[in-house]
């Protein structure tokens, strides 16, 4: 039965998914035209840096998963609702941490050139602080297996942003802030529509009050998210830094390289990770049950589609070139073979991790892949450095770097699943 559900929601969402992709990959040649190379390159490295706002969720959006859908099965609508009040409390009063005293320090600096540009960037932080607890609808739609309207309300603010880039809408100076402006304001504008519908009117039972915090509820759920906020930040550091590294150490337009790079193969892990999904949701329901032939049978599907995205990988190497012409015609950048050679590599470690990792999760052991997650983030960015710096290895050095740190969480992952008795 489990079974049976979780293909069915797989088959729903890749129709959704492959949709929004081609809305998603659409945005690099638009935005080369509309923005130039380097502008493109500082706005990636921008939106690399605000994804770090996620740890502001300190983990809970993904441990409260396998919580919240055994309070909708069992129809405990009020553990529902105190869980999720209780995390939306936590992350307003985190963002209000943050901002209140950045825009204390604006009111004392004298110079209006630099209060200016300050002003505009706490403008941008606050869009993105907003739109943090307004994520509190993600869990609420994965729980109840809307996994198609996640990935179109995400999806959302990207397409609407092709609008300006395809009519070339001339931008105010500085660029990168307009643009900034417009994607978050958009991003916000969404959220809380989305949220308002939700919570008025499909799930009005389990809909949050702020400031409503169950102490007794939370708890389990920060034992478990302390190991999920480990792995979140670890890969921040992991995946978001290297736009950072490259764009201080080279320049922005082979932050656009890399990128390129990057996404010629990412699109096997967010298609993955759009079934990992409901993956996560089944073994989470498989377990709670102790069902371990539908625990079995989905591990065996999964590898499977795993193999098949490592084969996708392949051949996405090995016709990269019609593949990027037909992607961005004349205006693919340079990409050197060995850089693709290592983002082929890097998407299969990603790949086998992730497995790892959903079934880690739905059986809530978490320790030893918060552990080498640290251990990972840590080791990151200075490896990075040398790899840029002093091998003079470019942006290869960084994607080498990202997959040695990688390699630990794999290895010690399936060594659990071993002793779990999983595999």
């Amino acid at each position: 039965m489990r079974m049976t559900s979780f293909v069915k929601t797989i088959a729903n969402v890749s129709i959704v998914q492959i949709a929004c992709l081609f809305v998603s990959y659409l945005q690099p040649r638009l935005y080369l035209k509309w923005l130039g190379t380097d502008t493109y390159g500082d706005w990636l490295t921008i939106l690399s840096i605000t994804s770090w706002a996620v740890i502001l969720d300190l983990g809970l959006s993904t441990s409260c998963r396998p919580f919240l859908s055994n309070s909708l099965i069992t129809r405990k609508y009020n553990q529902a609702k105190s869980i999720l009040g209780s995390i939306l409390t936590i992350q307003v009063i985190l963002s209000m941490a943050i901002l209140l005293p950045v825009l204390l320090i604006i009111l004392f600096i004298d110079a209006s050139s630099i209060r200016s540009n300050l002003l505009k960037v706490v403008i941008i932080a606050t869009f993105v602080l907003l739109r943090q607890p307004l994520n509190i609808i993600y869990p609420v739609l994965e729980a109840n297996r809307k996994h198609s309207s996640t990935i179109i309300i995400q999806a959302m603010p990207v397409a609407l942003m092709l609008l300006p880039a395809f009519f070339l809408l001339p931008l105010p100076t500085p660029h990168i802030f307009s643009v900034a402006f417009l994607f978050f304001g958009i991003s916000i504008c969404i959220l809380l529509l989305s949220y308002a519908v939700i919570f008025s009117r499909i799930y009005p039972e389990i809909a949050p009050t702020l400031f409503h915090f169950n102490f007794s509820e939370i708890l389990p759920l920060l034992r478990l998210s302390k190991h999920t906020l480990a792995i979140q930040v670890s890969a921040i550091v992991l995946f978001s830094t290297d736009s950072l590294i490259i764009n201080t150490l080279i320049s922005p337009s082979a932050v656009v390289s890399y990128t390129i790079a990057h996404r010629l193969f990412f699109i096997l892990i967010i298609i993955f990770n759009t079934i990992s999904s409901p993956l996560l949701s089944s073994l989470s329901d498989a377990f709670s049950r102790n069902d371990n032939h539908d625990v079995v049978s989905l591990l065996s599907h999964a590898a499977k589609i795993g193999l098949g995205f490592i084969c996708a990988g392949l051949f996405i190497f090995m016709f990269h070139r019609p593949i990027l012409w037909l992607w961005l015609g004349n205006q693919a950048p340079a990409i050197s073979i060995y850089l693709l050679a290592l983002m082929f590599l890097y998407s299969t470690i990603h790949l086998f991790n992730a497995i790892i990792t959903t079934v880690l999760i739905a059986r809530r052991c978490l320790l030893v892949q918060s552990v080498t997650a640290v251990f990972s983030a840590l080791l990151n960015v200075p490896l990075s450095y040398f790899s840029v710096k002093y091998l003079g290895m470019g942006p290869s050095g960084v994607i080498a770097a990202t997959i040695v740190c990688m390699l630990p969480a794999g290895i010690l992952g399936l060594l659990q699943l071993k002793q779990l008795k999983l595999v």
